[in-house]
């Protein structure tokens, strides 16, 4: 019996899907530059040609990569942004959220690492009103925990989540990333408790 529209369209974002996991993977343990197209073609068990009938070329396939890790991060914390928890609540969760998708996502966190110093014009130009709508939640978090300078504090939480990251990427292995989690998590309460 031959396939629908339905069919055709599915079996093809299934490819495309394979494709962008091969790319993913590759990007990440490799590096952007010293993956080729016919590298990724293989690892996703598709010709060379196949591949750009998907995507124009790398630049596109890598942006499609990115965009990807962002849609499903922005999916993760969406329901943070508009949380009306209290803000050690809300910090507390960002961390937790953070954690879970390290340890459950190490090729896409790793890919992102990489690329981001890399390609920093791109994610800018792509997502910063994203970026600026999470700055703006997290200055207004900690302005209910009192601190004098709310934005310096977002941006050394910012900083706090990058570190984490970078050394549970490292050697997930020897860091200690609940135990880290938890201590700045209690902080932001003790902040709300005492604030300084």
């Amino acid at each position: 019996m031959p396939r629908t529209a339905e069919q055709f369209a599915e079996i093809r974002q299934e490819r495309k899907e394979e494709i962008l996991r091969a790319a993913l993977r590759l990007f990440g343990e490799k590096g952007y530059e010293a993956t080729s197209i016919d590298t990724i073609a293989k690892e996703a068990n598709i010709s060379k040609g196949l591949v750009y009938n998907y995507f124009e070329n790398k630049q596109k396939l890598l942006e499609e990569v990115l965009d990807m890790f962002y849609q499903k991060l922005g999916g993760t914390f969406r329901s943070l942004h508009d949380s009306t928890d209290p803000a050690e609540v809300i910090i507390r969760e960002m961390l937790y959220l953070t954690r879970d998708s390290l340890k459950g996502e190490q090729e896409f966190w790793r890919l992102y690492t990489r690329l981001s110093f890399q390609y920093t014009n791109y994610l800018k130009e792509k997502y910063a009103p994203e970026m600026a709508r999470w700055f703006n939640k997290i200055t207004a978090v900690m302005e209910e925990l009192k601190y004098p300078n709310p934005q310096i504090e977002a941006i050394k939480l910012g900083s706090i989540i990058d570190g984490i990251s970078f050394n549970y990427l490292v050697a997930p292995e020897l860091y200690p990333i609940d135990e880290v989690i938890e201590n700045i998590a209690n902080e932001y309460e003790a902040q709300r408790q005492n604030p300084r």
